[in-house]
C-alpha cells in the first residue's frame, strides 16, 4: 500500500509527459502527450504541445480519454487517463 501511494503521488505531481514516434506515412514525428490525472486537463496537453513544437503550431491527430480508473485511497475520486497525439507543423 505504501508503494502504491507513492506511485500515485508521483503520477499526480508529474506534468504532461511527452514522447514521440515516427509516423511512417509522412516521416513526421508524432508526439504523444500524457495529461492524465485529476489535476490536468486538455488545456495542459495543448500547452505542452505548443512547447514541444517550438513555434506552437501543431495538428491534433488523436485524443484519447478514459475515465474508468479510481484512486486506491478514495474510490469516489476518478483519475482520468488523457493522451493527445500531435504533429508539429513545419
Amino acid at each position: 500500500m505504501k508503494y502504491l501511494s507513492l506511485l500515485l503521488v508521483m503520477t499526480l505531481l508529474g506534468a504532461c509527459a511527452a514522447g514521440s514516434k515516427d509516423d511512417a506515412g509522412t516521416g513526421a514525428a508524432e508526439h504523444v502527450l500524457d495529461c492524465s490525472g485529476s489535476d490536468l486537463d486538455w488545456e495542459d496537453c495543448e500547452a505542452s504541445a505548443k512547447s514541444v513544437c517550438g513555434d506552437g503550431a501543431f495538428d491534433i491527430v488523436e485524443k484519447y480519454e478514459d475515465r474508468g480508473a479510481f484512486a486506491a485511497y478514495d474510490s469516489a475520486r476518478v483519475l482520468p487517463t488523457r493522451l493527445m497525439h500531435v504533429n508539429c507543423r513545419k
